[in-house]
Parts: structure tokens; sequence; C-alpha cells
């Protein structure tokens, strides 16, 4: 025959009836075999056998509600209580924690004792499983049947569990070349004609100054080369060539140790603060107007998937002033590269997840119209500028899952970094000593 437990651990049950009658029994034909996954017990045995397992499970199920329904504590080491118990609460509204007990089959239980303990079931089962978290000792607080606590217990053991952490290093590259190049001749001329006639030809592209002397010309002392020929009775000649080349290398290196399927955000940003000018008929004041921000933004959540893959969703910014502001009443302007993006990438390697590369060219020519035509000749009435800039934004990412449950991983990663910056990690360095 088969026999609820009324909400009580089924395995337990069968061992109280073993111990209770399996010794008074005269034969071996005496067996209880618990069914843990319906609550139930399967009894083999003569009617007084029966009889004496009804009668105790009556007045287990008459027993008071404390006895019925105790209080247990289960201590997390490794989770929030609050979040694990938002995580049972929602397995308890669709019946996957509650005790789910079958009818009880057969038995010789009487009619009022039947009805009593059917009675004493439906007022447990009405009354779920009752959950509390307590932060300060991060601890759960479960009241409900011994069986549902000891479901409660096997899945903490399956919730509680440490999650790996990441270290994670954001390598940010920004490169920059430029090159220019400007080439230029002026001349400067007095002709003579007849009758003290004086005539002035010029070809000027804004690489002198006009001076006194008789040409009107004096050589602008500008970079570059600058040749100039003076003869203030005939002409004068300029000639200006200068080429620039400019390389930046900006590296970024955040770094940020997260736990998996945890958002992590480093900031490191420099702020440029500004004035208004309020003016009013009478006076006029200056106060703070507010500030511009740049620097090195990232936020990251990695979760780590099979194979010791990582699932990273990632946002980095990297923006910088670019020069001064036009007005003080104006931020400065500033040059921002961002990446939004999710990405799958191995442990241990440093990936590039994204980048972005600007190319511009320029050439620029100006010259005396027909003459500047002329083959050779043409060089002296013309101005050149080429100019090319180049400009490359890369973003490496680095993971290390780090998983020893001593930390020793991590803490050999942080030594390597403490005697890189020359930091004491603390522990005392023995020394050899005497023993006489």
């Amino acid at each position: 025959m088969t026999y609820s437990t009324g909400g009580m651990v089924a395995s337990q049950v069968a061992g109280s009836l073993t111990n209770l009658l399996g010794r008074t029994a005269s034969d071996a034909t005496f067996t209880v075999t618990a069914d843990d996954f319906t609550g139930s017990l399967v009894v083999v045995g003569s009617q007084s056998h029966h009889a004496q397992v009804a009668e105790i499970l009556d007045r287990l199920a008459r027993s008071p509600e404390a006895v019925r329904r105790p209080t247990r504590t289960f201590r997390l080491l490794n989770r929030d209580a609050e979040d694990v118990v938002g995580v049972v609460q929602s397995l308890i509204s669709s019946g996957a924690v509650s005790e789910q007990r079958p009818a009880p089959a057969g038995g010789t239980r009487s009619a009022d004792s039947a009805d009593e303990s059917r009675q004493s079931g439906q007022e447990s089962a009405a009354r779920p499983l009752q959950l509390t978290a307590d932060p300060a000792t991060n601890s759960i607080i479960a009241i409900g049947e011994v069986a549902e606590l000891e479901r409660l217990e096997r899945l903490l053991k399956d919730l509680d569990v440490r999650r790996p952490q990441v270290l994670l290093e954001v390598l940010i590259v920004s490169l920059s070349e430029s090159d220019s190049m400007d080439l230029g001749v002026e001349i400067d001329a007095l002709v003579n004609g007849p009758n003290d006639t004086v005539a002035k030809l010029s070809s000027l592209f804004g690489l002198s100054s006009t001076g006194a002397g008789a040409s009107g010309i004096e050589g602008n002392r500008g970079t570059g080369l600058t040749g100039i020929v003076l003869n203030p009775g005939d002409f004068s000649v300029v000639l200006r060539a200068l080429q620039s080349l400019n390389e930046g290398r900006s590296l970024s290196i955040p770094k940020v140790l997260v736990a998996s399927n945890e958002q992590a955000s480093l900031n490191s940003v420099l702020e440029q603060p500004y004035t208004t000018l309020n003016a009013s008929d009478t006076v006029a004041t200056t106060s703070f107007g507010g500030s511009s921000d740049a620097g090195t933004e990232v936020s990251v959540r990695p979760q780590i998937a099979e194979g010791d893959h990582l699932r990273l969703e990632y946002q980095i910014s990297l923006s910088a002033f670019v020069g001064d502001a036009a007005d003080p009443s104006i931020p400065p302007p500033r040059q921002q590269n961002s990446i939004d993006s999710v990405a799958t990438i191995p442990d241990g390697y440093t990936i590039a997840v994204g980048g972005i590369e600007l190319t511009t060219e320029g050439y620029a020519e100006t010259g005396i119209p027909l003459l500047s035509d002329i083959p050779l000749l043409g060089e002296a009435f013309k101005n050149r500028s080429k100019s090319g800039s180049r400009s490359r934004f890369y973003v490496f990412i680095r993971s290390t899952i780090l998983r020893d449950r001593n930390f020793e991983d991590l803490k050999y990663l942080s030594d390597l970094r403490s005697t890189e910056m020359d930091i004491d990690d603390g522990w005392p360095e023995p020394e050899p000593r005497v023993i006489r």
C-alpha cells in the first residue's frame, strides 16, 4: 500500500518506521520503500503492520505546526541573500519548490483520522514556503514543511556557488600622422620705362612682408628654407620651402577586475571648466558656466560561456581636447572616438575588437594666370601646398578568467603589478637566523 508522508521527508519517515516496526516483525515480509520524488511510502507487510503505519502517520499529521513547519537558516557564502530569495520566490510561484503531495492510496485509517489528516494537509499546503533574507548575516530564513526545506537546501547548493572572475585589460591606441609641404616663389621688380616712367611688377603669395626698400619686399622670418635675392635697383626674389612631419601615439591601458555577468566601469576624465558672462544695463558678472569632459571611459559586462569563451558587452570612449576655446564662455573643441558592441572573445588572447581609421589628403596651388603654366619658368609664378593626415584608433581587449578557489591566480597577477609599482604586499619576508 502507498501512503503520503504529509510534507515530511519520505526517506526519514521510512527510516523511523523501519526502526519502530521492523524489529517487532515476526517475519521478513515487512518492508518500507521511500519515494522522495512524490513524497510517499510504499509499505509491504501484514494488515497489522499497515494499521500501525497508518496510526503513526496520522499522529505525525496531527503534530503541531512548529513540528510540521520548522524554521531553518541557510547561510550563503558566495551569493547575495536578497538576490537568491528573488530567484527562489520565482520558482515557488511556478510550483517548482513547493511540495506536491499525492493523495494517500489505500491504508486502514479511520474516516475521522483521514478527515483530520486531510484537513491538516490542506491547511499546510495552503501556506507556501516562506522566505526572508537577512542582509546582516547574508542568510536566508525559511519556514515550511520538512520536505520543502530539504528541497530548498539542495537548490541552494546549486545556486550558492562562487562565480569566476575576469581580469580585463583594455588597450586603447590612438595613432596620428601628418605631412605637409609648402613651396613658393615671390618676385617683386621695378621696371624703368621711357620718360622716367617706373612700373612695379609683383608675384606675391604671402611669403614675405612689404618693406620700405625700393623694391618694396622683405624676407618674412618664418620657418623653413628662405632664400632672398635683393637688388633694390632691379628686382627682389623670395624663395620659401617648408615641410612638416608629425607622428603621435597615445596609449591608454585601463584594467578592471569584474565577476562574471556583472557590470564594471572605469573612467579617467579631465574636466575643463568655462565661464559665462551675464551683462545688464548697470553691471556685468562672470560666473561658472559648466565643464566639458575628456578622457577614457570604459564600461564592460563579461559573461563566461562554454569553453572559457567570453560574451562581452562593452562601451569604450576616448576623447581629448584638440585646442583652446575660441571664447572663454564656450568649451574647448574636443575629439571623441567611441565603440559600442557585443562580441565573443577567447580567454587569454589580446583581440582587436574595433577600430577607426581616417585618412585625409589635400593639395592646393595658386599662381599667376598663363605665366604659371610655362614649364620650369612657371615655378617662379606659383605657390604649392600639399598636406596629408592619417589617424587611427584601435581597441584591444585581453581577458583572463580567474577560477582558482584560493585566488592563487589573482595573487600571482597582483604580485607582478605590486613589484612593478614597488608596493609592499604586506607579507613578511623570511630571513635566515642562526640557531645556537
